[in-house]
């Protein structure tokens, strides 16, 4: 599907949420997934309307059962097209991903794991609400690859800390940072220690390819 065609149904998929038209919704996703990658769904179709739904929502300018059916639609999306092939071999890497303390919103973390484990990692998911400690002691054996999702500005300071406490308490890992935060303001993931920064999920897949295809 050329790219202007999915910029059109990023389009009809908003005007279908707006609606709450969940079904005419999905069927857009499914044409779409037709003849385009996983990762240019997530990044073309799917990332805008979690991000338009919530502007939309924060300016008055839609109700909160938008952004409510919007991240279920989108949620049930990414798990039902990551289980689609084509999968690559296993690599025998360990990644885990978690969610910064203070954080809610974890889809874009479950979009660069879904794309991880199709790639051959093994992706281990830990449970929202964990203090920094807790997400250090959760790291068990020691993985190669620590994600880390945040989303608002007020929680990069709380970042810095819980980078360098993986760096102490994982050495070798690498951190890669990822999220709304540091989107916004790039400079913000050098500042917390991250050794990969990517924007979304495309970009991470692609980071990580580089970082440890080559080792």
């Amino acid at each position: 599907m050329p790219r202007t065609h999915l910029v059109s149904a990023a389009q009809t998929l908003h005007e279908h949420l707006t609606a709450l038209e969940v079904e005419k919704a999905h069927s857009v996703i499914e044409v779409a997934s037709v003849s385009r990658t996983l990762s240019d769904l997530f990044v073309e179709l799917l990332e805008p309307a979690i991000y338009r739904a919530g502007v939309e929502v924060s300016e008055g300018l839609g109700p909160p059962e938008v952004e409510v059916a919007t991240v279920e639609l989108v949620r049930s999306a990414v798990k039902r097209l990551g289980q689609r092939g084509p999968w690559r071999a296993p690599r025998g890497r360990l990644a885990v991903a978690a969610t910064v303390p203070g954080e809610r919103h974890d889809l874009g973390l479950e979009m660069v794991s879904t794309l991880l484990v199709r790639d051959g990692w093994r992706v281990r998911r830990l449970g929202a609400g964990l203090t920094e400690a807790e997400i250090v002691d959760s790291l068990g054996e020691r993985p190669d690859l620590v994600l880390l999702s945040v989303t608002l500005a007020e929680n990069v300071e709380g970042t810095f800390r819980l980078v360098d406490r993986i760096h102490a308490g994982v050495p070798g890992a690498k951190v890669m940072v990822g999220g709304l935060a540091p989107r916004l303001v790039p400079e913000r993931a050098a500042r917390v220690g991250a050794d990969l920064f990517a924007e979304e999920a495309r970009a991470a897949l692609a980071t990580v390819r580089a970082t440890f295809d080559r080792r």
